[in-house]
């Protein structure tokens, strides 16, 4: 899932306006930092409002995702006290910008630049669109924290994918959300969507849940994915193979038997609803728990042996980018002559003091990070299952020994800004010129003979057709209807008075005595004769009354 980061960057580039307004925060934060005088100020007014309680200003990195949404919900937080700052000490804060400059033109260059600054702070439309950037980018920077810890399985990848997707197909913006599903069902195309689906269905405490009523997904669907995901044979002599075919039959029945039952809640499986609450108070709502349980029984040893694989899969590079961190400590410009065996022992030295020193006390345990309330990480994202995840992706440097300063890029400026913009589109550049290549890599992952169910759009899979829609839909049709018939009503009138510019009146009429001879007689017939040509012939005249 390491394209999962890109998503902060889909958003900036297909929502222009709040490209513009994260801009106009980031140079706001460089400001107020860059001017320490002008800091105070601000400072000063938290300690008066605030009971003497000083929040700094956050800047956002460039390495870190989850800073850009921290950076701009603290500015958020800070907007009373800037606003009153402006309002009571705007001269103040002048002050502080213009500092003893002499030179006519400097300080008037100055001075327009703190009241453009303050201008910027005292306009509300900006605080409601910097609001609105804030509320988009939450749950991406969410799911980016929740992806970034190496214990993470596949049905949490695709979870947290699934509820960013539903959050933006339900954007307020059309353009956004038509553009944000769009990339967010390319990228997920891309992926290897039997295994992920497969870790969902195999999830106990999930199963088909999840799903919409749009899915059309079936047990037997379901089935021919399970059978075509299992490890294939390696090469082999003729009489292994015989033997492998007569195991793999005898595997698959037995496989097939207890994935049906599963999926029915038949058989051991029958009381699972009624005791999975009991079992998640002891064991938590780890499927790996409850699958190595069910190992011990010989009728579904195979499933959960599959399960159990399935599950543990680790979908990111977080542990490796850690290990590459820590030989960056160990092998250094002094120490360059150090090849990887030794290396290697190194770090498996070093992982294993780190554990024996955290278990024996010696060490404190880092403490984690909680950038998002408990209360809106449930209502973040429409797709449940992401508090523990949460709480386990901060323990990102656990393996890594000693401390690491890494080179950071801190985002203070305009132009530092736009400078990550265009990264951010020079890799979707990149990404579009290699679609064709991953496009035939992902057909690659479902087999020879993959199931004709996949692949299978997020939109399907998890959009559920819910009462207001249908509601919405209904009153679409009678729009619809209305319109129809509204519309054929006009025609008819149209064509009424297009017939009304031909029809003759009164005084054109044949025995009038005004008939002209250019105009076509609408009381004459045309025979047919059965000669050669037909003559036309007129209706009889109506007798003149006797008077």
């Amino acid at each position: 899932m390491e394209g999962f980061q890109l998503i902060l960057g889909d958003y900036f580039i297909e929502n222009k306006s709040a490209a513009s307004t994260a801009e106009e925060a980031t140079d706001l934060i460089g400001w107020v930092l860059n001017h320490g005088r002008v800091q105070s100020v601000f400072n000063e007014t938290q300690e008066e409002l605030n009971a003497g309680k000083v929040l700094a200003f956050l800047v956002a990195n460039m390495t870190r995702w989850n800073t850009h949404y921290i950076a701009f919900d603290r500015l958020l937080t800070l907007k009373d006290v800037m606003r009153q700052a402006v309002i009571l000490r705007k001269d103040d804060i002048i002050s502080g910008q213009v500092g003893a400059e002499k030179n006519r033109q400097k300080y008037e260059k100055l001075k327009r630049e703190a009241l453009k600054y303050c201008d910027l702070i005292d306009d509300g439309g900006f605080w409601r669109r910097l609001s609105a950037v804030v509320k988009d980018v939450e749950p991406i920077c969410l799911g980016v924290n929740m992806n970034q810890t190496d214990t993470l399985r596949p049905d949490q990848a695709l979870l947290s994918f699934a509820g960013i997707f539903l959050y933006f197909q339900k954007h307020s913006i059309q353009a956004v959300a038509i553009g944000m599903t769009k990339r967010l069902e390319k990228r997920w195309n891309a992926l290897d969507q039997p295994m992920f689906i497969l870790a969902l269905v195999l999830n106990p405490f999930e199963r088909l849940s999840c799903f919409g009523d749009k899915a059309n997904v079936t047990q037997f669907s379901l089935h021919t994915i399970l059978l075509e995901s299992r490890p294939q044979k390696n090469e082999q002599t003729p009489e292994e193979e015989a033997l492998y075919y007569e195991e793999k039959a005898l595997k698959e029945k037995s496989i097939s038997n207890s994935f049906f039952s599963y999926l029915a809640g038949k058989g051991i499986f029958a009381d699972w609803e009624q005791n999975k609450a009991a079992f998640e108070c002891v064991n938590g709502d780890d499927p790996i728990a409850m699958w190595t349980v069910f190992r011990k029984e010989p009728s579904v040893a195979e499933l959960a042996e599959f399960a159990i694989m399935l599950l543990s899969i680790s979908v990111n590079q977080a542990g490796l980018e850690r290990n590459f961190s820590d030989l960056k400590i160990k092998k250094t410009r002094l120490q360059n002559r150090l090849r990887l065996p030794r290396l290697e022992k190194m770090a498996k030295v070093g992982a294993d003091l780190r554990a024996s020193q955290l278990g024996s006390g010696l060490i404190k345990e880092r403490e984690k990070r909680q950038n998002h309330d408990d209360e809106k990480i449930k209502s973040l994202l429409a797709v449940p299952r992401y508090a523990d995840l949460v709480d386990a992706g901060d323990d990102e440097d656990a393996n890594v020994e000693g401390p690491i300063y890494p080179q950071t890029v801190l985002i203070k400026s305009r132009s530092s800004w736009r400078k990550e913009i265009t990264k951010w589109m020079a890799a979707h550049r990149a990404e579009d010129s290699d679609e064709e290549g991953r496009e035939i890599l992902a057909n690659t992952a479902y087999g020879r003979h993959r199931s004709k169910w996949l692949p299978r759009s997020l939109d399907l899979l998890f959009s559920r057709t819910t009462d207001e829609n249908i509601d919405q839909h209904i009153k679409r049709l009678r729009k619809k209807t209305a319109l129809t018939e509204e519309a054929r009503l006009m025609e008819l009138l149209a064509d009424e008075e297009a017939d009304n510019e031909h029809i003759p009146d009164d005084g054109e009429l044949e025995g009038s005595g005004c008939h002209d001879p250019h105009t076509p007689d609408y009381f004459t017939l045309q025979i047919p004769h059965s000669g050669p040509t037909s003559t036309p012939q007129s209706c009889p005249s109506t007798p003149d009354p006797v008077t």
